[in-house]
C-alpha cells in the first residue's frame, strides 16, 4: 500500500522506537507526511525519528508544529518536553 499514509507512519514509529534503519524510517515519515501534511501525530513520528538520530533540534521544530495542529493533546504536548530535556536513545 504505497499511499497509505499510516501504513508509513507506522513504519516510520516502529524505526524510531527500536532506533533502526533510521534513514528509512526517515523517508517512511517524509512520505506519510507528504500525504497528509497537517496530522499532528506524523509530525510526531517524525520528531522520534530525528530525535532517535540524535536531533535535538529538528525533533524540536517537528514536534513545535505537532504542538501547534493539537495544542490540547497531551500526549504531543509530553513528547515535546521529552525531545527538550531526555537524552537520545542509546545516549
Amino acid at each position: 500500500y504505497p499511499l497509505s499514509h499510516r501504513l508509513h507512519n507506522g513504519t516510520a514509529w516502529l524505526g524510531s522506537r527500536a532506533v533502526r534503519k533510521l534513514d528509512e524510517a526517515q523517508k517512511h515519515a517524509t512520505e506519510a507526511l507528504r500525504l497528509n501534511p497537517d496530522q499532528a501525530a506524523y509530525l510526531d513520528t517524525m520528531a522520534e525519528v530525528l530525535f532517535a538520530k540524535g536531533d535535538r533540534k529538528a525533533a524540536m521544530r517537528s514536534s513545535a508544529q505537532a504542538v501547534n495542529f493539537a495544542p490540547m493533546d497531551p500526549m504531543i504536548r509530553a513528547q515535546y518536553e521529552r525531545f527538550s530535556h531526555d537524552p537520545p536513545p542509546g545516549n
